[in-house]
């Protein structure tokens, strides 16, 4: 079996990923570079095998560069970017999109440090159910393998999260790099409203509209209007990870509470969001239910925290307006 397009559509590499059985990879590289100056911007050459199960399907020459400024300061394992060649993709028939997050695992406990990866992306499916104006991603088995030691291995699971470029032509939009402080009427107020209260539905306070923390800014090409995209949710009280931080600054004493960080809205706008998603509920709940990879005790907490919005969602009104968010270091 080959990577290659098996049809006249040029499929990207997610993709095709995607629609594997079990997708793994090994990646082999220098692991004491890798682990070792994680404030480095420096790129580090790596071999990728990509496989379905224990098949294996192809072989990739990429590089690797670390990513996110919090994390790699307190992982045991840094986040990193996988930079495909788009020379490669070319020839093996598949889109150009080349530039991947990988999610790692923060913990050097497995079982914990697995868990808390499972939990970050079901957040990513149950956002996918709000807007199609969200990432796509991947849990993946990933084998870090060290090219000066073969006994030196680490395997863990992974988020392979839809490069940006991938996203543009999904949504048919540009990201806005660099914009900071937009004024409301460049701004998808309707989609703003949804991002925040998804952000309030997981217990996630590491975010600000302000600040661009957190969430990508994308214009559209149809709209004119900024559209926002979020990311990175190992800060919520649905994911509880150990090393999450409460905002004090929004006066939460624990990371399980819950404060709405999002702008003002018009009650027609929030009246409709609150009515989208009262109707995704049974999916959202379907969603974590029936994640395999994740712990029976994972899934008890997530739909029981799930259920306390819901209850809340019941009798809330239409939020007051932040006029600045509370901004922690950015991830």
């Amino acid at each position: 079996m080959s990577l290659k397009a098996q049809t006249n559509e040029v499929k990207s590499l997610f993709t095709v990923l995607s629609e594997l059985d079990d997708p793994r990879l090994t990646i082999s590289t220098d692991l004491n570079l890798i682990m070792g100056d994680q404030k480095t911007e420096a790129e580090y050459p790596a071999t990728v095998l990509v496989k379905d199960g224990k098949k294996e399907l192809s072989s990739w020459d990429i590089k690797i560069t670390h990513r996110g400024r919090f994390r790699r300061n307190i992982c045991n394992f840094p986040p990193l970017k996988l930079d495909f060649s788009r020379g490669q993709l070319k020839e093996r028939g598949l889109a150009k999109f080349d530039k991947f997050k990988l999610v790692t695992h923060c913990l050097e406990d497995k079982l914990v440090g697995n868990e808390n990866v499972i939990r970050e992306q079901v957040l990513y499916k149950l956002y996918n159910q709000v807007t199609p104006y969200s990432y796509r991603t991947l849990v993946i088995r990933v084998v870090y393998q060290d090219v000066n030691n073969p006994k030196n291995k680490i395997d863990r699971y992974a988020i392979l999260i839809e490069p940006n470029s991938e996203l543009e032509k999904r949504i048919e939009a540009k990201e806005e790099e660099g914009m900071m402080n937009p004024n409301r009427d460049k701004l998808d107020l309707a989609i703003e409203n949804k991002v925040a209260l998804f952000q309030y539905l997981i217990g996630n306070e590491d975010w600000s509209v302000q600040m661009m923390r957190n969430v990508k800014p994308f214009l559209s090409k149809a709209s004119g209007k900024v559209i926002l995209v979020p990311y990175d949710f190992d800060f919520s009280g649905m994911v509880k990870t150990s090393y999450a931080i409460p905002n004090a600054d929004e006066g939460l004493s624990s990371i399980e509470e819950r404060s709405f960080m999002g702008l003002a809205t018009s009650p027609e706008i929030f009246k409709a969001n609150k009515l989208a998603y009262q109707q995704i509920h049974k999916a959202m709940e379907g969603e974590i239910k029936n994640t395999k990879k994740l712990s029976f005790e994972g899934k008890l907490y997530m739909r029981s925290y799930l259920a306390s919005f819901y209850k809340e969602l019941e009798t809330m009104e239409v939020p007051i307006y932040k006029e600045e968010g509370s901004p922690q270091e950015d991830k």
